[in-house]
């Protein structure tokens, strides 16, 4: 029965977000930017609401790691949150601009991609372990996007060079910064 309960919120994830270009291709006459804005400023408002109503004794253990470290770690932890916050917004803009100005499909496959490469990045870069069951379900997903993306190669191209390096570079800070949990 408990696991219901996380089948459930993998389920509506999902169903969340393949529904997600429902909501963004009408707002095609609005510039990114201000798409953008509107998504990071509701962001920003929900996960400060989350934080403050429903994780207050997360939020309380963080502030005392945070004010317990020394000045140098303060000011890395500062300097690599402001980073991913920068990436992860450049990210947004991409796949905003790429759903907006290139294709649905484009924007879809780019972020098909995503794991896969970061899962192979993670594996030659952070030196993670991937058994053989996981080394087929990176390449079935690999095949998977270049079966999609066969007849908008060039879209393709373009969108993962747009949404791809902003959210490989964020992975890659945050699991830097892992001694903050969210």
């Amino acid at each position: 029965m408990n696991n219901l309960r996380h089948y459930l919120a993998a389920i509506l994830a999902f169903s969340i977000w393949g529904t997600f270009s429902l909501v963004l291709k009408p707002l095609h006459s609005y510039a990114s930017s201000d798409i953008l804005f509107y998504r990071v400023f509701s962001c920003a408002l929900i996960m400060s609401l989350v934080s403050i109503l429903f994780k207050r004794e997360k939020l309380k253990q963080n502030l005392n790691y945070f004010k317990s470290i020394s000045k140098n770690e303060k000011r890395k932890t500062i300097i690599v949150n402001i980073g991913s916050s920068i990436l992860l917004t450049g990210n947004w803009f991409s796949f905003i601009y790429v759903m907006n100005h290139v294709s649905v499909r484009a924007t879809s496959v780019a972020y098909l991609v995503c794991p896969i490469i970061t899962t192979i990045l993670a594996y030659f870069i952070l030196k993670d372990k991937l058994s053989k069951l996981q080394w087929l379900s990176v390449f079935l997903s690999l095949i998977g996007c270049i079966l999609l993306s066969y007849t908008n190669i060039l879209d393709m191209f373009y969108s993962s060079l747009l949404v791809l390096p902003t959210l490989h570079i964020w992975f890659a800070k945050v699991k830097i910064n892992n001694s903050i949990s969210f």
